[in-house]
């Protein structure tokens, strides 16, 4: 059996949620101190969110019973432009901007969009106004005939951060037009070529970009006879090959480690990228100098 508390205080919480119930917003809590019959209105409480617009609301206005509540805000996901062909197809490749936010109305997304520029092709209609804010605004695009377009040279990291700056190659290549960039990778000091990507190929209705990737080149790493790296030791890394981007020089010398002597006066990577160990054997009764 349970007992009415007499002036008990109920909460009221405000989620903020998608079409599957998923949380897109800290839930906030309105107030704690509501009591049976206290009459609320939170419909105001509606949120900007990006990347979604306000479809529907539930609980935000009503009456206290003996019982928290919950006032809920869904929203869907903003719609997007699609830039398509004479023939109604969505452009491959193609830029899709998803609608902006309206700042000042959660429930809305903004007039006069601009539709994406596109190379090769010139759109219908310079902006879009979406008649529905979740709805998708297909935007018709014309080839444009001997259209011209720019091929661009990057050099990264196997991250992909940017490591050599980016050589814009040319800007008048036409559809149709071959192209072969691979002699152009380059030198860059501690690191040496891995892999390329578009370096060759031809161009479609659109820029191209050829993309070289290098690897940090390794080190010799001196260690002792059980094969365990001698502490302080230098480990100087590979020098880059002058003449080749992918390679690093044979016959490199060996660090001098004082108190040991080691085992190969030299070495050959096999690997540009892979550490080489060298093996140092200590000198027995070496000298040592005390420098103050």
């Amino acid at each position: 059996k349970y007992v009415p508390i007499e002036n008990a205080k109920y909460t009221l919480t405000e989620r903020f949620v998608d079409e599957e119930g998923n949380e897109i917003s800290p839930s906030v809590v309105k107030g704690t101190d509501y009591e049976e019959g206290s009459e609320y209105d939170v419909t105001g409480d509606a949120k900007v969110i990006d990347g979604y617009y306000l479809k529907e609301t539930s609980n935000t206005t009503g009456k206290f019973g003996k019982g928290d509540m919950t006032a809920t805000f869904t929203y869907a996901k903003l719609g997007k432009i699609i830039p398509v062909d004479p023939e109604g197809n969505p452009i491959p490749d193609a830029p899709t901007p998803q609608y902006p936010n309206n700042p000042t109305d959660p429930g809305k997304t903004t007039p006069d969009q601009p539709v994406p520029e596109i190379p090769g092709y010139r759109p219908e209609v310079p902006s879009v106004t979406p008649t529905d804010p979740g709805k998708d605004t297909p935007v018709k695009y014309v080839p444009i005939e001997n259209a011209k377009y720019t091929l661009t040279e990057r050099f990264v990291d196997e991250e992909g951060n940017e490591i050599s700056p980016s050589v814009v190659k040319g800007t008048d290549y036409e559809e149709g037009s071959e192209y072969d960039v691979t002699g152009d990778a380059k030198v860059i000091d501690g690191y040496y070529l891995k892999e390329t990507s578009n370096t060759t190929g031809k161009f479609g209705k659109g820029d191209m970009t050829a993309t070289f990737t290098y690897a940090k080149l390794g080190k010799i790493i001196p260690v002792d006879p059980e094969g365990n790296p001698i502490p302080d030791a230098p480990t100087p890394q590979y020098p880059n090959d002058p003449t080749d981007p992918g390679k690093t020089t044979p016959d490199q010398p060996v660090p001098e480690i004082p108190g040991y002597r080691p085992e190969v006066p030299s070495v050959t990577p096999t690997d540009p990228g892979k550490d080489t160990p060298v093996k140092y054997v200590p000198i027995e009764n070496a000298k040592y100098t005390l420098t103050e």
